[in-house]
């Protein structure tokens, strides 16, 4: 008997969803449609010489099969698979004679509930590393105490049946006889062909809290899922990526989970998201109430705008993913729109095209109470201007005005000042001749920041940037900068007289930075200057000589500014006794900001990689 369509079937490791079963013309018996999960196996969309069979959701994804192929297979009930990983493997040396004289407690010794003494040796064995494809492995001691243990099945609080092939429920009640207790549970990769079969499971798990469904391809719903008669519901941490579910299958499964506060829908295709499933049926008011954080990662949104509208009745959503999108650029809202999301407190749109600042003014004016934002890996940070080499960061700072954390750095108030007067004499400069009106229409927080800081010279573009010398070019400090193999000592510093003149193989540079600047920016600045992967794990220590107490230029000393270094770690007597030895320190605690070093002009900072 041939398998409906929506059936899910894996054929040698590989899964895919049968969308049609029948004859194919010009061929000789019946072959099953489908389409693979993987579109890289498929060889077409579901047309066969001009004769179109079904149509793939992924272009490219299909291809026929013969339901006779050797290795097909239709899944197997969700307790069959628990059983086989959990305690399905019996002891691989030979379990002790049993003396029970009943069928039940030789069966129980049979499979591993009984350990041995502690004083017998326990048998060495051969396990292969998953990740090796059985190149590597590893010897292990006392799995059979690791597989007894498992087998409690009652006991279990989290299972992983990813990549298992449950394709059903199994016989009513027994997954809640199995495993009652389970909190999380992964059935990513699996051959589960509807919601209405997740459902069946969920029903039978009282206690489950996180639920992950990962690339899995369940059938649409033409209705909402009726809600899970558990105890009270319980599940707020729901994972769907790669799914390929479409944003308006979203209120039909939402009543079979009212409780979910972390939703993931990344890798889904996704180029918009709809506000309602039809124009006269807008999304359900009591569609995830409680959900809190949204991750959208690694989908296709072009519009900000149109992203934030859809999920404006979403009431207290706080935090948004969208990292790996297609947006290029945020317009700001007209002025008669209503504010939404005003509760989100953070959002990343790190991997996006973004490369304009006026799209840091306009986001600005979309979440004016934002408070964490990531921006990393888009064209804003990795190929700024001239007149922004300075520090993009406090650009972005002077955009934005109610950040606290800015890519997962926190943001100091030392900080925010240097960055809004940065921002103030780079308008200035960018855009000389202008008055003060005009500049406030393509700059929101210009009056603002006028207010707060003072008006930049005005005039040309000389003046302003005179200006900008005189707001930052004071308080940057020139520090030296090496590459080493190996923590610094005072044997092996390089001399204090500039970059190259290191010892042999160890990489120099220089570089500007502000005092305010924290240790996190501070280290992939370094790793940027020395031309090092920025995902690198690199420790950072600051070398300077010892001089006598009172001898100025340390990073932070601002004359007469009030910056604050007097009250760093590095005004102790040790760190300024004369005598010219070098004065070693690591640079810890990613909140701290460089001139908590109090390091003074040529100074040397020491990156040391880790494997």
């Amino acid at each position: 008997m041939l398998p409906e369509v929506g059936t899910r079937l894996a054929l040698s490791a590989h899964l895919a969803t049968v969308l049609y079963a029948g004859p194919v013309a010009g061929t000789s018996g019946l072959w099953l449609g489908v389409e693979w999960d993987d579109p890289a196996r498929g060889k077409h969309d579901g047309a066969h010489h001009g004769v179109r069979y079904f149509d793939c959701r992924v272009p490219g994804a299909g291809s026929f099969i013969r339901p006779t192929a050797a290795g097909l297979s239709y899944g197997r009930p969700f307790p069959a698979a628990l059983l086989d990983k959990y305690a399905g493997d019996a002891p691989r040396r030979p379990a002790p004679a049993s003396t029970s004289s009943t069928p039940a407690a030789a069966a129980t010794s049979a499979h591993g509930a009984h350990e041995p003494p502690a004083s017998q040796e326990q048998e060495k064995e051969l396990v292969p590393l998953g990740s090796s494809l059985g190149l590597i492995t590893v010897e292990a001691v006392g799995l059979d105490k690791v597989r007894s243990r498992l087998a409690r099945l009652d006991k279990l609080r989290d299972v992983s049946l990813d990549g298992e092939g449950v394709a059903s429920a199994g016989e009513p009640g027994e997954i809640r006889q199995r495993c009652p207790n389970l909190r999380t549970l992964d059935l990513s990769r699996n051959l589960l062909p509807s919601w209405e079969v997740v459902v069946l499971i969920l029903s039978q798990l009282d206690l489950l809290e996180s639920l992950s469904l990962n690339q899995n391809r369940l059938h649409p719903l033409s209705h909402p899922l009726a809600p899970t008669p558990t105890q009270p519901p319980r599940i707020s941490h729901l994972e769907l990526n790669g799914t390929l579910l479409p944003w308006s299958q979203l209120p039909l499964i939402a009543p079979a989970f009212p409780a979910v506060r972390v939703l993931q829908m990344g890798y889904n295709r996704l180029s918009s998201l709809s506000l309602s499933l039809s124009p006269a049926a807008p999304w359900p008011s009591d569609a995830f109430p409680l959900l809190k954080e949204l991750n959208l990662e690694c989908n296709a949104l072009t519009s900000l705008p149109l992203t934030l509208e859809a999920l404006a009745p979403l009431p207290v959503l706080e935090r948004l993913i969208l990292t790996s999108n297609t947006i290029t650029s945020i317009p700001f809202p007209p002025s008669s729109h209503p504010a939404i999301l005003q509760g989100l407190k953070y959002l990343s749109l790190a991997s996006n095209p973004l490369s304009d600042w006026q799209s840091m003014s306009a986001l600005d004016a979309w979440l004016p109470h934002l408070e964490g934002l990531s921006v990393v890996c888009t064209p804003l940070l990795a190929q700024p201007t001239q007149s922004q080499v300075q520090s993009a960061r406090a650009l972005l700072l002077g955009h934005l005005g109610s950040l606290t954390l800015l890519n997962g750095t926190p943001v100091t108030r030392t900080e925010r000042a240097d960055g809004e007067r940065f921002y103030l004499s780079w308008i200035v400069s960018e855009e000389p001749g202008r008055g003060g009106e005009e500049r406030g229409k393509g700059h929101p927080r210009w009056a603002e920041l006028c207010a707060r800081h003072g008006v930049p010279g005005e005039g040309s573009a000389s003046a302003g940037a005179k200006r900008r010398g005189e707001v930052l070019a004071s308080r940057l400090v020139t520090l030296n900068v090496a590459l080493m193999p190996s923590p610094p000592t005072g044997a092996t510093l390089p001399p204090p007289s500039g970059p190259g003149s290191g010892s042999a193989g160890v990489s120099t540079a220089s570089v500007k930075l502000l005092p305010s600047m924290p240790l996190k920016a501070l280290r992939t600045k370094l790793l940027r200057t020395l031309k090092l992967p920025l995902k690198g794990r690199a420790g950072v220590w600051a070398c300077s000589r010892a001089a006598a107490v009172g001898e100025s230029g340390r990073a932070g000393e601002d004359e007469g500014a009030g910056t604050g270094a007097s009250d760093s770690a590095a005004d102790t007597d040790a760190a300024w006794a004369p005598g010219g030895e070098w004065v070693i320190e690591r640079l810890e605690g990613e909140g701290n900001a460089l001139e908590h070093w109090g390091l003074r002009e040529g100074d040397w900072l020491v990156v040391v990689l880790y494997p």
